[in-house]
């Protein structure tokens, strides 16, 4: 069962050959002009797989699908239904595949986003998680710890992060996160016009609240409802 196994192939120019398809793995079948490629792919495993497919259909659907006349062969094992993609290009588009011109990749991605798990580099799930837990996690894992709540930017160029920081400044934020985790205010910032020291990549951080969270304290929801109401990233 590893292996569709063709014996005595003899379809068109094929003479009386034997061929063997190891399963569950892509083939590519090669050859100069006039070797018998098409005629061993499309007149002989498509035909053969098809065929047998259409077999299983009541005599009602089969009244509706164009007869399949069987290949020229002796022996066909461990053969599964069969499709056949037509060689022609009916989208110009350079960007167009297989997936796309079929409509197989909108039926992957549909798949994959119902079935996947998605995962963060530190192994924890990912999803969207409302305050009260985030608050649960922290006073679980960082209980007497000093922790910074920070809201991530995108960032274009020196350009944009100035108007930005400008404008949270006046929203009453005003220290960001440098790229050493020291805290950075923002006057500062926009009075030497240099903002190498806080790009984290295309981002910036704004520091929302520092804490020093205990158990009795719920100075972190405030801070969280704060990031979500002026930032997306928090």
């Amino acid at each position: 069962m590893d292996n569709i196994i063709f014996s005595g192939v003899s379809t068109n120019n094929l003479k009386n050959i034997d061929v063997m398809i190891p399963q569950n793995t892509f083939s590519t079948i090669t050859g100069v002009s006039g070797s018998g490629k098409s005629s061993l792919v499309f007149d002989t495993i498509f035909a053969e797989g098809h065929r047998r497919y259409i077999d299983t259909l009541s005599t009602y659907m089969r009244q509706f699908i164009e007869k399949v006349e069987p290949p020229d062969v002796k022996e066909v094992k461990n053969i599964l239904p069969t499709i056949a993609l037509k060689q022609h290009n009916p989208n110009h588009n350079s960007r167009s595949t297989v997936g796309t011109v079929t409509e197989i990749s909108s039926f992957l991605r549909e798949l994959f986003s119902n079935v996947s798990e998605l995962k963060c580099t530190c192994g924890m799930d990912v999803k969207i998680y409302n305050i009260e837990e985030i608050t649960s996690f922290i006073k679980e894992e960082k209980c007497g710890k000093k922790i910074y709540i920070t809201a991530s930017l995108e960032i274009e160029d020196d350009y944009s992060i100035a108007g930005v920081l400008k404008a949270y400044l006046q929203y009453g934020f005003i220290r960001v996160v440098g790229i050493d985790n020291s805290l950075i205010l923002i006057e500062d910032l926009l009075e030497k016009g240099d903002f190498s020291s806080c790009k984290h990549g295309n981002s910036i951080k704004i520091l929302v609240d520092r804490i020093k969270f205990t158990t009795e304290d719920d100075r972190i929801r405030e801070a969280l409802q704060l990031s979500r109401k002026f930032f997306s990233k928090c």
